[in-house]
């Protein structure tokens, strides 16, 4: 697990850290500071990736970066894209084949495409802007379907160089069995 430290607020009062927390300086757009006794056990020592749960919508996130959204613009603005996404009806997306690269690909379409429709001043979560959240001005760098970031993410897995998504689902495919 890759992890970028963003401030360290070990020598505050628990109190003053808890009040940062909350305020948004460590837990990501618009989600309240955890308690030792609400995160999940695998991040106090008990357990490992065995206790992630698998989110979907997180995954589409993965894959539509650099095609609907610019990563690394503020610290944790996948929570906040996250929370917009989820909304199936700004997304447009209601549900998907997660085991076929078309569907999966039709599915990470359509919030990129619906992002990237936002105008740059919308506030989204956790009162930042589509533009701060690093929203593209155009789907795929106004590249077509076949060409750019989506086009790269398109290609199966029996191409000679296949992407993340083809990587995935071969895996998944490989639990499976």
């Amino acid at each position: 697990m890759r992890l970028r430290v963003v401030d360290n607020l070990s020598r505050l009062p628990r109190q003053t850290f808890r009040e940062r927390m909350k305020a948004g300086s460590g837990c990501g757009c618009g989600t309240s500071a955890e308690t030792p006794s609400t995160s999940p056990s695998c991040r106090r020592g008990g357990g490992g990736l065995a206790h992630f749960a698998d989110d979907p919508y997180r995954s589409l996130l993965y894959f539509g970066r650099d095609i609907g959204y610019t990563r690394g613009t503020i610290p944790f603005q996948e929570f906040c894209w996250d929370a917009w996404a989820r909304d199936a009806r700004r997304a447009g997306l209601n549900a998907w084949n997660r085991e076929d690269l078309a569907g999966y690909l039709g599915a990470v379409e359509k919030p990129t495409r619906a992002r990237t429709a936002l105008p740059a001043g919308t506030v989204l979560d956790d009162h930042r802007t589509a533009s701060e959240l690093g929203k593209r001005a155009e789907w795929n760098e106004g590249k077509t379907a076949d060409e750019g970031e989506f086009g790269e993410l398109s290609k199966p897995f029996t191409d000679a160089q296949p992407d993340k998504l083809a990587h995935a689902l071969a895996y998944e495919a490989r639990m499976r069995e």
